[in-house]
């Protein structure tokens, strides 16, 4: 990525400057908020039907960006007696209420589903790039438009009246995938490191029990301690009981 000829400021304090063909606009311009459903008791547990029906809990996973999938479903004709509204694939779905707004979780849906009443979606009102608005979106922490009560939710107004960035779509669908290949690099060198990690915390484990039960001399001779966890131990050692 080069920097662009020109640059302008945006007037935002959080976004500083931004190249100059871009445009500001605000949320509800680009995006419309649907809200979630009320989920009857009877209807959840049923792991089959047309459609997912996205909890907090199915959006919690911060290593995932879309869901495609959910702990319950429902069947067409359950939305059509409840007059359920249905959020459309390529969605933005995230928390609006309670600790789980404070967590930032949001999601992509890959497919149709509907979503509870503690969740809401960003649904395109343009052909704006959806790769492209979430990542702009994780730039956002929606606690920023907490309504300040006892517990956390979003005034959807001011959600609504933030600024955002919007480039031509061939710039979002291209800064879309750089992110997409830069973060998958990213990803892999920190799957890498962790399995490394446990691989060290291993190493370590085992040269504490190994040192502690059989001492730094490994030419000495050895005898059956009789204990079926510590196995043999140098032949001078005495086994004592802890008290």
């Amino acid at each position: 990525m080069t920097r662009y000829k020109d640059y302008k400021d945006s007037g935002i304090v959080w976004l500083g400057e931004i190249p100059s063909h871009w445009e500001l606009k605000k949320i509800k311009y680009v995006y419309k908020i649907l809200s979630g459903n009320g989920f009857k008791e009877t209807l959840q547990g049923r792991i089959d039907g047309e459609y997912p029906f996205c909890k907090v809990s199915d959006i919690n996973d911060p290593n995932k960006i879309y869901v495609s999938s959910a702990n319950n479903y429902v069947t067409q004709q359950d939305v059509e007696e409840h007059k359920y509204t249905i959020i459309p694939k390529n969605s933005i779905i995230f928390a609006k209420i309670g600790e789980a707004l404070k967590k930032n979780h949001r999601k992509i849906n890959l497919i149709d589903c509907l979503i509870d009443n503690n969740l809401q979606a960003f649904i395109n009102k343009e052909n704006n790039n959806i790769d492209f608005g979430f990542n702009t979106l994780k730039c956002v922490n929606m606690i920023w438009f907490d309504n300040g009560g006892a517990i956390p939710s979003i005034n959807n107004q001011k959600l609504l009246d933030f600024f955002i960035p919007i480039p031509p779509l061939e710039e979002q669908e291209q800064i879309a995938q750089y992110l997409d290949a830069k973060t998958q690099k990213i990803d892999e060198l920190i799957e890498d490191k962790q399995n490394l990690i446990i691989l060290l915390k291993e190493q370590r484990t085992a040269i504490i029990s190994e040192t502690v039960t059989r001492g730094l001399n490994h030419s000495v001779v050895y005898k059956d301690s009789g204990i079926a966890w510590l196995g043999e131990i140098p032949s001078h050692w005495e086994v004592k009981k802890i008290k």
